[in-house]
């Protein structure tokens, strides 16, 4: 499918120079055409300057997130794993649009490697943010399963099994990806041969990166952020007045654990529905090229 997009890309830019060079306003026209021509430019330069910055910006963060989650008592919670995990894996993506940026697609073996790279680190964060808004649900919405499920255990083995899924599904871009000979700078493509076991797997991850995940963290989002509001109207009408004694001593164990608990609860709602919204806009372009 992309490489549909792409030929009908590049046709489009030679019926463009073809009409700049005519002098004829057809189609888009010539004012528009120098308007097109610099609109790329000004992307082009864009992605030049800001793409390192994000990568370096990225990397560094998710760094300084692993060491506060490991350093603090935030590691005993099975939420941190995921967190972990996934700030691992956006490093990798990181890297990789990195490499990508600083040409190595160019070099032989690293068309594939970064496009498999790529691929399965973007799969996986995806689920991983599936998997802990999973987990916060039934920490939240079915407390009486929280014990056996919500466990530093039970989230390791969900994450390593999602993180050997992500490597076995994208696995056959090690074989399909090549770079183009054509195009005049490194561009990764898939090989002739592949191209309908390309075309099949994309819309095996459109489905699985967009569709499923996107529903699934969005309705777990609304039914936790309503048992959340509805558990804190319970206890504000349940709690008894505040007297000069409770007032005073207010350092339980209790209530400071379900105050954590509480914290990481929103923190994650947060990072969840942020995920959502900046991807948003990737989604409605994959969604916009496989259905037009």
């Amino acid at each position: 499918m992309d490489d549909e997009v792409d030929g009908g890309w590049v046709e489009w830019e030679k019926n463009i120079t073809s009409w700049v060079d005519e002098g004829e306003e057809v189609g888009v026209g010539v004012g528009n055409a120098t308007q097109v021509w610099g609109g790329r430019r000004v992307v082009e330069m864009v992605g030049m300057w800001v793409t390192p910055g994000l990568v370096w910006v990225g990397v560094g963060g998710n760094l300084l997130c692993v060491w506060v989650w490991c350093a603090s008592p935030l590691r005993t919670l099975s939420s941190s794993v995921y967190l972990v995990w996934l700030a691992g894996s956006d490093t990798i993506f990181l890297a990789s649009v990195a490499g990508a940026w600083g040409g190595a697609l160019g070099l032989p073996g690293w068309c594939p490697a970064l496009t498999y790279a790529t691929h399965a680190s973007a799969g996986l964060s995806v689920w991983l943010v599936v998997a802990f808004t999973v987990e916060r649900y039934v920490a939240v919405c079915r407390p009486l399963l929280r014990a056996a499920v919500c466990t530093v255990r039970r989230a390791r083995a969900a994450t390593a099994t999602l993180a050997v899924a992500a490597l076995l599904l994208y696995s056959y871009l090690l074989v399909a990806a090549a770079p183009r000979s054509a195009s005049p700078r490194p561009v990764c493509g898939v090989r002739p041969q592949y191209m309908s076991v390309a075309k099949a797997m994309d819309q095996i991850d459109l489905a699985l990166t967009l569709v499923l995940p996107v529903l699934t963290v969005a309705t777990l989002n609304l039914r936790i952020a309503r048992c959340v509001w509805h558990v804190d109207r319970m206890r504000h009408a349940l709690a008894p007045p505040p007297t000069r004694t409770s007032m005073g001593n207010t350092g339980g164990s209790g209530s400071g654990r379900g105050n954590t608990q509480a914290k990481v609860t929103k923190m994650l709602l947060v990072t969840s529905s942020v995920f959502i919204l900046l991807n948003l806009p990737s989604y409605l372009v994959r969604a916009y090229i496989f259905l037009w």
